[in-house]
Order: C-alpha cells, then sequence, then structure tokens
C-alpha cells in the first residue's frame, strides 16, 4: 500500500504550491501549526498488508502511514 499526496497547479509550468497540514481536533477549530514545514513535494510512503491482516495489524499500518506523512511536515503524530 502505498500513501501518495499530490497537488495540481494552475498552469503546467507553475511550481506545485507548498503544502500545509491542516490539523483539526474533537469539537476544535481547524489550524496549522506555527511549527509546521509546508514542503513543496511529499515523498511516497509506503507500508505492506497482506490478505490475513485483521484489526490491529490494520490499525499499525494505518498508524505507520499517518507518521511517516506527518513527519515530513515535521509533525509529530498522535492518533
Amino acid at each position: 500500500m502505498t500513501a501518495k499526496l499530490t497537488a495540481v497547479t494552475a498552469a503546467p509550468i507553475a511550481p506545485p504550491p507548498a503544502l500545509v497540514p491542516v490539523v483539526t481536533g474533537f469539537g476544535d477549530f481547524t489550524n496549522v501549526p506555527d511549527h509546521a514545514r509546508h514542503p513543496r513535494r511529499i515523498q511516497p510512503v509506503t507500508a505492506t498488508l497482506t490478505p490475513l491482516d485483521e484489526g490491529g495489524a490494520l490499525e499499525e499500518t494505518a498508524q505507520e502511514l499517518f507518521t511517516d506523512v506527518m513527519n515530513q511536515f515535521g509533525l509529530d503524530p498522535q492518533l
């Protein structure tokens, strides 16, 4: 399984826009952390699942993907 984030530019020659992590919480407003990086490109993140994986393994894989993507923004992910 690979997670990949992409952005579409207005023109083919335009550089990709900076990506901004928007954080929401239960009942909170959305915000962008002041310390977050705003990368223009995100590296693909890969994790492995097997057909026999069940709940615990799926949760671990989801956490791994989430952590790897959020680290690219300089954020400490907490699910």
